[in-house]
């Protein structure tokens, strides 16, 4: 089971290892892809990535800091498979 929504411009592509989900359970899903993408999009205009894109500064929130040092980790574990400065930020 699966579901696919468009963000972050591109297609995101959800896949459950149920054979069955509620529809609760993939609106939930939904509904945190789309307010992350309200807060860190790069292409929405008012956010924050947009902001510190354009700009080249933006308030640092604590957030913001806790997912930086969350992809830093991921990025050391992974020998940089996973790299946080693939685009411009």
């Amino acid at each position: 089971m699966n579901i696919e929504i468009e963000a972050f411009g591109s297609l995101l592509k959800i896949d459950f290892c149920w054979k069955k989900v509620s529809d609760r359970l993939k609106k939930q899903c939904i509904w945190i892809v789309e307010e992350f993408e309200k807060k860190y999009s790069r292409f929405r205009e008012n956010t924050f990535l947009y902001t510190l894109n354009k700009e080249k500064r933006a308030p640092l929130t604590k957030e913001f800091r806790e997912i930086l040092e969350i992809a830093i980790k991921v990025s050391l574990e992974t020998e940089n498979y996973f790299d946080i400065t693939l685009l411009p930020i």
